[in-house]
């Protein structure tokens, strides 16, 4: 949503995102919410299937929640790659 916002915004400023650099950013944003989604039913499927503690249970979640948080810094670093430049020109007034 903040990213939706951010590019929306910045024709408000008079700079423009480009279609590659939409692009970009809904393919980053795309992959956050499948790992997310798929995160959520890893974790709901393991907990059906066993639902008393176990710690190979618990270290396949944890994988599972460190991938969404990688696709989420990922996602990170494209918006900023892409929004930097555009901030930097307003900041300085081009």
């Amino acid at each position: 949503m903040v990213t939706l916002v951010a590019g929306f915004g910045l024709d408000y400023f008079g700079e423009h995102l480009n279609r590659f650099e939409w692009a970009l950013l809904w393919l980053a944003m795309g992959l956050v919410f499948v790992s997310e989604a798929l995160n959520t039913a890893f974790e709901a499927s393991l907990d059906v299937l066993h639902p008393e503690q176990n710690p190979f249970i618990g270290r396949a979640k944890d994988m599972a929640a460190a991938a969404s948080l990688i696709a989420s810094t990922i996602a990170l670093i494209v918006g900023a790659y892409i929004f930097t430049p555009h901030i930097m020109s307003i900041i300085q007034g081009n």
